[in-house]
């Protein structure tokens, strides 16, 4: 007899999440497996652990009825979970606090946007609650040690990701831990590190809150608390025992300080992988406060920073290098959080970018942000974000037809509100738009109504993803060999590119281009009064509050593309287009990459920075905040105001002014 579907969630479960490292989870997997085959009305990890298998089992099959079915159990359990944890019996078991993490696991393995972030931010809440109400008492347990030290590490993330100090539930619960019996025998076991990580971990947390808010702004007391902080996790790493140790291949030890892909560390157990990557993290965190105290100061000190930018560099190889560690092992999630602080160190060559990117977002999900957007939102898109200088499309169209492109078919992938599809279709007979977004083809089609093609034709929008490119439309699909020009503009670095470079090379005519390109960030014009501060403004803007909302592709964008991979850098190069005509164009800083003025007031500059998509996620994720004095957009325009003044412009004159450099991708199909 064939497994049912809730068997199926479960043997995934067991095999991809639950820990059976010894010594450190001793008894835990068992205990687990018991507790799922218990039989009890108020037991809630049956119905959480088939939720969690199924929604992963889900991610790698990407069936429809996996996902509606763990959705079922997770509403389920969630229910009965609610009068669990307000009986004053059943809230301090074991039981309950495991049923938690597993409702913050469950959010984990089904992130596809970030409108349930604070369904995630509730239930590390309620662990911090019941961890503070299990009390001193509960690490007499050995099993208790365990669902601590699990709690620990996402009220840590969240707090890292909020900026926020960490919460009075914890402190307790840690103090009790590290007298507990529980620890002083993990000591001897050498499974526990002699020093707490933990206490460094809460002072650097505090530190960064306290930044965030404000609360601390004297560079000298600055200066002086990040050192120590500093000193301290030296003095953590130099305490270790031999049996912490690990062991760097070969092939990086010749080469201190770069990185190969190749290289790998060996350690004891995957546990203590995971402290060192902890480790790592902290020293990276406390080694760019340090940096950015350093530039701010009057008094900047070279060595300070100098050793500051080294280390940075060395922990981010160190943690990428560790990435072979955890392969097809539970604790492979443990490594998201320090691989994203890795992608976001601009300090960091693209390799190792890219590298630490990749590894965090593997599988590869698709842009789910823009793809969402109903009609309003595609028109509010629309009327904020400008279009591309006419200078952009007749480069690209003069190297097209330079190089022996037809003027027949152009097709606008990603086409969003249809800007570009419309600047283009002028110049050919026939022209195509295609986006994932019904909002967005709403808004295009309503857009463009009045556009046509050099042969009187409406332009066509059609519902079609990067990787399929119209070949799948249930009305005239495009056929083999029918398109001469592939453009996206601000969209490439959405594209699963290993699944778009193969099927344009099935729609392109022999000769046909391929254009992609980008505008890259915004920077603060050099013009503009107060441009240094301004500029700051933004990258802390960027740093403090998006971090968490940055996803592979904004990297990609930023870069310029400069990683956005080619048909002869996959793992399965397209051999139908030709690297050696290949050509990248740099655009001139001075030289207008979109229409209009670069200058801007502070309600148009606020509505086009609340369109991309790393400040989409937060508003997703803070829907409460949005609007409020808790906005980030506006207390960042609040900073920004307050520069100008300083500089001498007067109240109701505020105006920004912004320049980026764009990059042109142009890649021919042999003809």
């Amino acid at each position: 007899m064939s497994p049912s579907i809730y068997e199926l969630g479960v043997n995934f479960f067991f095999t991809k999440y639950s820990f059976s490292e010894e010594p450190f989870f001793n008894g835990y997997h068992a205990w687990l497996a018991e507790s799922y085959r218990r039989a009890d009305e108020n037991n809630v990890l049956p119905a959480l652990i088939e939720a969690v298998g199924l929604a992963g089992l889900s991610n790698v099959s990407y069936a429809v009825d996996l996902e509606s079915k763990s959705k079922e159990r997770y509403c389920s359990a969630l229910n009965t979970l609610k009068e669990v944890v307000n009986d004053p019996v059943l809230a301090p078991e074991d039981t309950t606090l495991m049923a938690v993490i597993l409702l913050i696991l469950f959010e984990i393995v089904t992130f596809k946007t970030w409108d349930r972030y604070h369904c995630w931010v509730a239930h590390v809440r309620a662990a911090t609650a019941l961890l503070e109400l299990r009390g001193k008492a509960q690490f007499d347990r050995e099993r208790a040690g365990q669902l601590y030290v699990q709690s620990r590490s996402h009220i840590l993330l969240a707090c890292m990701q909020q900026y926020t100090s960490v919460p009075y539930g914890l402190v307790q619960s840690t103090y009790g831990f590290q007298s507990s019996p529980t620890r002083q025998q993990w000591q001897k076991r050498k499974i526990a590190s002699p020093g707490s990580i933990s206490e460094i971990s809460f002072r650097t947390i505090n530190l960064r809150a306290a930044l965030k808010n404000r609360e601390l702004t004297d560079p000298a007391i600055i200066r002086a608390t990040a050192l120590a902080i500093d000193a301290d996790i030296a003095s953590w790493r130099a305490a270790l025992p031999p049996s912490w140790g690990y062991i760097t291949t070969d092939k990086l030890k010749d080469a201190p300080g770069s990185f190969n892909p190749e290289s790998s560390h060996i350690y004891t157990n995957n546990w203590i992988a995971d402290a060192w990557n902890n480790w790592r993290t902290l020293r990276i965190i406390v080694k760019q406060i340090i940096l950015e105290n350093e530039i701010c100061s009057m008094t900047p000190d070279p060595a300070q920073i100098s050793t500051a930018e080294a280390v940075i560099r060395q922990m981010s190889i160190d943690i990428c290098v560790s990435i072979h560690s955890f392969r097809d092992n539970p604790r492979i999630l443990a490594m998201i959080q320090p691989l994203y602080f890795v992608a976001l160190t601009e300090l960091n060559t693209s390799t190792i970018i890219m590298t630490a990117a990749g590894a965090a977002s593997a599988p590869f999900t698709n842009e789910k942000t823009f793809s969402a957007y109903n009609q309003d939102q595609g028109k509010n898109y629309a009327q904020v974000r400008r279009n591309y200088h006419p200078k952009v499309f007749q480069t690209v169209v003069d190297h097209h037809v330079s190089t022996g492109g037809q003027l027949d078919t152009v097709l606008d992938v990603g086409c969003g509100p249809g800007n570009v599809a419309g600047s283009l279709a002028p110049h050919f007979k026939h022209a195509i738009g295609l986006d994932p977004s019904e909002g967005m083809l709403a808004t295009a089609r309503s857009f463009n109504a009045k556009n046509l093609t050099a042969a009187s034709e409406p332009i066509r929008f059609e519902l079609s993803t990067a990787e399929e490119l119209g070949t799948k439309l249930a009305t005239s699909p495009l056929q083999d060999s029918s398109v001469d020009l592939i453009v996206a503009g601000n969209a490439a670095h959405w594209f699963d590119m290993a699944g778009f470079w193969p099927t344009a090379a099935r729609v392109l005519k022999p000769g046909g281009t391929v254009a992609l390109w980008t505008s890259g960030p915004v920077q603060a014009h050099p013009s503009l009064p107060n441009a240094k501060a301004i500029q700051a403004t933004l990258d802390e803007h960027r740093s403090k509050h998006l971090t968490p909302y940055v996803t592979p592709g904004n990297l990609l964008a930023r870069d310029r593309y400069i990683n956005l991979p080619l048909p002869w850098t996959l793992p399965e190069p397209v051999p139908e287009f030709d690297e050696t005509t290949y050509r990248r164009i740099e655009w001139d800083l001075a030289e207008p990459f979109h229409t209009g003025k670069d200058e801007a007031d502070l309600d148009t500059f606020e509505k086009m920075l609340a369109t991309g998509s790393p400040e989409t996620r937060w508003r997703q994720a803070h829907p409460e905040d949005v609007g409020t004095e808790r906005d980030i957009l506006k207390i960042m325009r609040k900073e920004i105001e307050r520069l100008l003044h300083e500089a001498g412009v007067e109240k109701g004159k505020e105006r920004v002014k912004g320049a980026v450099q764009g990059a042109i991708l142009l890649v021919k199909k042999k003809a």
